[in-house]
């Protein structure tokens, strides 16, 4: 359903003049209440006009008057870019899975990556370790941390095969150098502030989001020192951080509703809303393209062309398969997703608007992360079945 009214010529050529800087709320523009921003909506807050009607006075300075037709263009302007897909082709699938029970029990392994060696690397949040799976000898090793009752939560492993953690309980980022075998915990500047998501920049420094802290940081590997940025919007609830192609950090603000890029050479922070409102944000990933695509709310994903276009789109998954908790995308561009609590793997095709949807063996209990290793292999964590496992081929 294509979200694209008729508005008045004059009314769109006022909203071209208001600045681009997000409010920190947005205001509801849906006054006909049937979830679409249309004329209808523009009609209701003409006839406001002159009014001190609270209902149409979006920027609250008492008055129904022109500053309020021309935020409404803005949010007119901005949802008219969003399109909801309400059918996906599905399909059942037939694929090659494997499944590796892990050494220790009860470790909740969570989230996961694959080194440049091809070396499977995982959190294993319940045991404060750091695991290691070999594909090609199907074997593990275990690298216990010295924090006591530490909660390893994601990874990053670094040009030279170093793998670097967050520890949300020591309030750290970690460092495991797989030849010594040595740990070393890096205190973040903070206290309290909850490490998160990490990443390495094009530079070698490591970046990551305190979700607590409400702050951007960055280590220096080769000094140990810290600097942090803070982020704009209160309690935004920093999760995930990647890099895009052209070395720019994108984060996500879960409890904002809103997406970050900051500059890593210049520090600048840019912080946008997220199209559509009451959106829950989960996990989110970029593809070749640098388009975010991201899960939110039940069976929703949600693809935004933030730079290009500034298209926003949407599809509702099918009930049957998982409601996307987490992702990957592969090499050609197709989003892979699964869910904690699901024994269903899924694979959605943008080109074709398809969904291809395989069933994990009955060992596996859910899903807690994904990547995706140099092969194209997709790669899984089972927390509560305390497995890894992977995905090779379901079909084109």
């Amino acid at each position: 359903m294509s979200l694209r009214p008729k508005i008045p010529v004059w009314l769109l050529a006022f909203g071209i003049l208001i600045s681009t800087a997000s409010a920190q709320t947005t205001p509801d523009i849906d006054f006909d209440g049937n979830d679409v921003i249309d004329f209808g909506d523009y009609v209701l807050l003409a006839q406001a006009f002159g009014t001190g009607d609270t209902r149409f006075d979006l920027n609250g300075d008492g008055a129904v008057d022109l500053q309020d037709f021309l935020i409404f263009a803005r949010l007119y302007d901005r949802a008219q870019h969003a399109v909801m897909h309400s059918h996906v082709d599905e399909e059942i699938a037939v694929g090659s899975v494997d499944v590796y029970t892990l050494p220790t029990l009860g470790s909740q392994p969570r989230d996961i990556v694959v080194d440049a060696l091809g070396r499977v690397w995982f959190a294993q949040t319940g045991a404060n370790q750091i695991g290691r799976f070999d594909p090609s000898t199907e074997t593990f090793v275990e690298y216990p941390l010295p924090t006591p009752g530490g909660r390893p939560a994601r990874l990053a492993v670094d040009g030279r095969g170093i793998v670097w953690f967050t520890d949300i309980v020591a309030n750290a980022i970690g460092r495991l150098d797989p030849i010594s075998e040595e740990v070393r915990m890096y205190a973040v500047s903070t206290p309290g502030s909850r490490p998160n998501g990490l990443v390495f920049d094009r530079r070698g420094y490591l970046w990551f989001t305190q979700e607590s802290g409400n702050r951007i940081g960055r280590l220096d590997p080769d000094r140990g020192t810290f600097e942090e940025y803070p982020v704009f919007t209160p309690s935004a609830g920093l999760d995930r951080i990647l890099i895009d192609s052209e070395g720019i950090l994108v984060f996500s603000e879960r409890a904002a509703g809103k997406f970050g890029r900051m500059n890593p050479e210049t520090k600048e922070i840019a912080e946008i809303e997220i199209p559509i409102r009451n959106l829950t944000t989960k996990q989110f990933v970029l593809d070749a393209g640098d388009q975010i695509w991201f899960a939110a709310n039940a069976f929703q994903l949600h693809a935004w062309d933030l730079l290009a276009t500034g298209n926003f789109t949407s599809y509702i998954l099918p009930e049957d398969g998982p409601d996307p908790s987490a992702l990957s995308v592969d090499l050609n561009g197709r989003i892979w997703y699964a869910a904690d609590q699901s024994r269903y793997f899924a694979r959605f095709d943008p080109e074709a608007s398809s969904i291809r949807i395989l069933e994990l063996p009955n060992s596996v209990s859910g899903v807690g992360g994904l990547t995706r290793d140099r092969l194209g292999k997709i790669w899984f964590t089972d927390p509560t079945g305390n497995r890894i496992g992977s995905v090779d081929d379901i079909g084109p």
